[in-house]
């Protein structure tokens, strides 16, 4: 729950159901078959916050079903504030999200093999700090895993791969096969690989919207 001016609070919730499946290799693909639910907080006058009355916008992002509800009386800067929020989390899908072939990283996903393509501003912080996550993990954290995730048909009703299929899925993983440069805000991904959102992709989009809030309070 987060406070912001004019008597408003703000609640997230991302709601997500997922398939449980073995670890892949060296890539730990860990998805709960129960909810998940992720709320972002903070603390301050929650208490007066509950007897603001509700008001709820839903989307479905990134094969997830995301909730906002704002607490505000009167009610107009409440929806504006949510109206705000939901385009941050909208314009994150559409430069993140694997599940539409239109989004920044399936475009990346699908020149694969093809060279290095330029990144936007946003991506490319992004991109800078998975790079970083990854050598500082050893490679325990690793998005370049979609190859792995097409394998196990993630995405789809899911399947066991065939032993064949799941060594070449495994050949093509990995963060070896992103050629990142922060310089030039570059990327090149090798044929057969790609990135997958699924650790990273609804957190980003969380930080963004804590982000727009935080600039809403001091606007």
């Amino acid at each position: 729950m987060a406070q912001c001016p004019g008597g408003a609070a703000v609640a997230i919730r991302v709601i997500a159901r997922g398939l449980s499946f073995p670890a892949l290799g060296a890539a730990l693909i860990s998805i709960s078959s129960s909810f998940f639910v992720s709320e972002v907080r903070a603390q301050s006058a929650a208490s007066s916050a509950r007897t603001l009355p509700p008001h709820s916008r839903e989307a479905f992002v990134m094969g997830t079903r995301a909730v906002l509800t704002t607490y505000a009386e009167p009610r107009g800067p409440g929806l504006r504030r949510l109206e705000r929020m939901l385009r941050v989390i909208e314009q994150t899908d559409a430069e993140l999200s694997t599940w539409r072939a239109d989004s920044e990283v399936s475009r990346l996903n699908a020149a694969a093999g093809a060279g290095s393509r330029t990144l936007t501003p946003a991506t490319c912080r992004l991109l800078g700090n998975l790079s970083r996550q990854v050598a500082d993990t050893a490679g325990a954290f690793d998005p370049a895993i979609g190859s792995l995730v097409e394998a196990w048909d993630l995405h789809g009703r899911g399947r066991v791969p065939t032993a064949r299929a799941l060594a070449a899925a495994r050949a093509d993983a990995g963060w070896r096969h992103v050629q990142f440069d922060g310089n030039r805000c570059t990327v090149a991904l090798s044929a057969g690989s790609s990135l997958d959102v699924g650790s990273f992709g609804k957190g980003e989009a969380l930080d963004r919207v804590r982000t727009a809030i935080g600039e809403s309070r001091r606007g």
